[in-house]
């Protein structure tokens, strides 16, 4: 009697199954719309929904906000866009979040190929990580909050996918036939974490300047600040100084590409001898050079140094910070690592002071200023167990089909870009060359500060190479196109620069022969 009312179970929910697209086109969009409001999703549910017209190529959609309360301390709070049946092109994204996370990323909050998407007609997904603190450095939630600090790491993500899933089966009766996963930064780890560790969830992904693992970074960045603000603030490098050496290094490296432009093209040989900037016997002696102590924080951001604690996965070192653009004021030192006075760490050290705090010590006097480095190790190693995005072993996705597009900027000064070089090779190490070349491309663009800014800033269509990918089974070319337009997140207009995005190790090299501005006929791909 068990196995016939198994059966009839099963018969039932196909029948269901087979009459279910048929009867989402039978009902109004906007009556599936507001009966979506209140559903269950996976372990969560859609708490409001509201019809959003179309404007220009902007479709008409189910704006859908959501929640799982995944612990008392941590509710994960997401967001979907659903267009209307005839837009949709039974496909799905999902946004990776950025910082520490605690707003709902939206297409809104992301980029042009975001809004690309919207336009294409992605069911599109969000969520804030598991909390709501969105301040900067907005890590206080995680103290006391096992559950909301491992929702932020690592396990949100899958909680998200599940329930957008559901939804979109009970909007439209079908599954998208393909699911993407496109974030930067903290949205690229959590991109590189879906293909690590949940390899059947994403045909596809797109990982950008990711941070790898927070315990690497933080722990560099401790170190540029006990070297910066440590003996009275001695090492400090003032805005002035910064110039300085940004000026050298562009003078030794830019000529390489054959164009001064301020763009280093040919970046990871730009080998720049800091010590020729020291100052007679080593004590500060104006703008014109630096000191033993200033020599000792550039070292820091421009070379690889041991970690006090090694991490998972083997890391025992981390990278040096971008080359070029250090005078960016949007993303340069003097933002991002030596801050604006002797006392006053850059963003860097205020992001790494909230991990020290409300992550490694849970005790709010600890200051990033004073913190020493080495203690801890145990809790060190376990958040990097937890949140890194550091296995090189994606066997099982490439396996599936899955297909990774990883991407980083050359003059990132606030995640390493050589972590992503680290990265690339160590899994070219565990599975080979011609296997990681069948699933993963590597590209990185020179003079591109971190949020995609500086002087060699462009828009890069990332999304519809790995469609074309998955979908066409087009391997993505060694080079893609890059353009900067007059509006950012617009493609109105002229370009007012083009430069082709090469895949790693190659770079552009200018030929001397037409626009410079322009990629072709001026440029061509050089490999090492």
């Amino acid at each position: 009697m068990l196995k016939v009312a198994t059966a009839l179970v099963v018969l039932t929910l196909a029948l269901n199954a087979c009459t279910s697209d048929k009867d989402a086109d039978a009902t109004p969009f906007a009556e599936r719309c507001a009966t979506l409001a209140n559903a269950a999703v996976a372990t969560g549910k859609i708490v409001t929904t509201a019809v959003r017209d179309a404007s220009g190529a902007k479709p008409q959609a189910c704006v859908a906000h959501g929640e799982i309360v995944s612990s008392p301390n941590s509710t994960i709070k997401f967001q979907l866009e659903l267009p209307v049946d005839n837009r949709w092109n039974k496909k799905m994204v999902h946004l990776g979040g950025g910082g520490f996370n605690g707003v709902v990323i939206t297409a809104d909050t992301q980029n042009l190929q975001t809004l690309r998407a919207r336009e294409r007609g992605y069911v599109i997904v969000g969520s804030d990580s598991g909390h709501q603190n969105a301040t900067t450095p907005g890590f206080s939630f995680a103290l006391d909050n096992p559950a909301g600090f491992d929702n932020f790491l690592f396990a949100s993500i899958p909680q998200v996918q599940a329930a957008a899933l559901s939804a979109v089966q009970i909007m439209y009766g079908s599954a998208p036939a393909y699911r993407y996963f496109y974030g930067a930064s903290t949205g690229g780890r959590e991109a590189l974490q879906q293909a690590q560790r949940f390899a059947q969830d994403y045909d596809g992904v797109v990982a950008l300047e990711p941070v790898l693992d927070y315990s690497s970074l933080f722990q560099k960045a401790t170190g540029v600040v006990e070297a910066g603000v440590g003996n009275g603030g001695a090492g400090w490098i003032s805005p002035a100084k910064v110039k300085l050496i940004s000026n050298a290094i562009l003078a030794a490296c830019d000529p390489a590409d054959g164009l001064k432009d301020g763009i280093i093209s040919d970046s990871e040989d730009c080998t720049f001898d800091l010590h020729t900037l020291r100052c007679p016997r080593g004590t500060d002696a104006g703008n014109g050079c630096l000191s033993d102590p200033q020599l000792a924080t550039a070292r820091d951001l421009r070379t690889r140094t041991s970690l006090p604690v090694p991490l998972a996965n083997g890391l025992t070192t981390a990278p040096a910070f971008g080359v070029g653009a250090e005078t960016d004021p949007a993303a340069g030192w003097s933002w991002l690592q030596t801050g604006s006075g002797r006392t006053k760490p850059g963003v860097l050290g205020g992001l790494a002071d909230g991990w020290l705090k409300y992550g490694v010590t849970s005790n709010v006097h600890t200051s990033v200023s004073t913190y020493r480095l080495g203690s801890d190790a145990a809790r060190w190693k376990e958040l990097s167990v937890k949140g890194n995005a550091t296995d090189p072993d994606l066997g099982p996705f490439a396996k599936r089909g899955g297909k990774l597009i990883l991407w980083h900027g050359w003059s990132d000064h606030l995640v390493m870009p050589g972590s992503s070089i680290d990265y690339y090779q160590s899994v070219v190490a565990k599975l080979g060359q011609s296997s990681t070349d069948d699933f993963l491309r590597f590209y990185m663009t020179p003079g591109v500060t971190h949020g995609n800014t500086g002087p060699g800033a462009t828009e890069v269509d990332f999304l519809t190479a790995l469609e074309n990918w998955v979908e066409q089974k087009q391997t993505p070319p060694d080079a893609l196109d890059g353009a900067r337009y007059p509006e950012r997140y617009s493609t109105k207009g002229t370009p007012t620069l083009t430069r082709p995005v090469c895949r790693y190790p190659s770079w552009p090299k200018y030929h001397g022969k037409g626009n410079p501005n322009l990629a072709t006929p001026g440029f061509f791909r050089r490999s090492r």
